[in-house]
């Protein structure tokens, strides 16, 4: 028997392939945002269905920073199906639980992943953080940005540096570059800070 490989991110088409693989399941609005979005399984766990803006099609999420995650028409229409789906949705319960209506378990969760990409016959992912690192990947290459020396992400944005230097910083949710030529870590630290958004 042949071992699945595994791997950091997933390619453009193995993204495809396995939320083709788990579209009829429930946790397939999920995966959709986590793929789509870069949200972290905290955030994904803790979701309830009082932070979603139906109208403006947004998440707001709350800690330390307050962000907004936009969604795409097919994200809402998936959420809105999940939120038909559930016996009696009430806006303080949480998005995704399991059958017996409690929490998600992260590792369940994560057991879940692994399997559903062995029998899509993608290679296995590291963790289920590298669906945020896909994410990253997808839209960095969207973006063409292979000759920078650093690309990461922090919050809802792609940070370009070369060398201690701030190139560009990209917003993943509004689709707009928020900086540009910014030099030091005291341009990163008026980002951090939320200066200039």
């Amino acid at each position: 028997m042949v071992k699945p490989k595994h791997v950091d991110v997933w390619t453009a088409e193995e993204a495809k392939r396995f939320l083709l693989h788990v579209s009829d399941q429930k946790l397939y609005p999920l995966y959709l945002l986590a793929l789509t979005t870069g949200m972290r399984l905290g955030e994904l766990l803790s979701l309830k269905w009082q932070n979603i803006d139906w109208d403006k099609q947004t998440i707001s999420l709350t800690g330390k920073l307050e962000q907004v995650v936009h969604l795409s028409s097919q994200l809402v229409d998936e959420l809105r199906k999940h939120e038909q789906s559930q016996e009696h949705p009430i806006p303080s319960a949480l998005v995704f639980v399991s059958r017996s209506g409690r929490p998600l378990n992260p590792q369940m969760l994560s057991l879940h992943l692994l399997i559903a990409s062995a029998c899509a016959g993608l290679p296995i992912l590291s963790s289920f953080h590298s669906l945020r690192r896909s994410y990253v990947s997808l839209a960095s290459k969207e973006l063409s940005l292979a000759n920078t020396s650093l690309v990461w992400l922090r919050r809802n944005a792609i940070v370009i540096a070369h060398g201690d230097e701030i190139i560009a910083v990209w917003g993943l949710q509004s689709g707009k570059w928020l900086f540009r030529s910014l030099s030091g870590w005291a341009s990163l630290r008026r980002y951090r800070m939320g200066v200039g958004q």
